[in-house]
């Protein structure tokens, strides 16, 4: 069976390109280790990013959402779901 498809073609090529790096990455040698190095940038977005997930601050708004979803009260018209997909959609025109 032949199959000619452009991209079941480069998912074969993919494939066979993981399988052979899969094979390099076994013969490494056992001695050495991986090292990871993070520029400067990316250590402050880490410290950034720890602040903000955090922060035991919850917005009111917030908690009173988390509140009616675990209790099972809260609910939410078609009509307000309609307005939120169109104004999302006209932000992107």
């Amino acid at each position: 069976m032949h199959i000619f498809n452009k991209p079941i073609q480069r998912i074969t090529q993919i494939y066979q390109e993981f399988n052979k790096t899969e094979k390099i990455a076994k013969q490494k040698p056992a001695g050495r280790q991986d090292e990871v190095v993070l520029s400067k940038e990316a250590k402050e977005l880490q410290a950034i990013n720890q602040q903000l997930f955090s922060s035991d601050e919850v917005s009111s708004k917030a908690q009173k959402l988390k509140e009616s979803v675990a209790s099972g009260t809260y609910k939410v018209s078609g009509r307000d779901i309609a307005a939120s997909m169109q104004k999302s959609l006209n932000k992107k025109v």
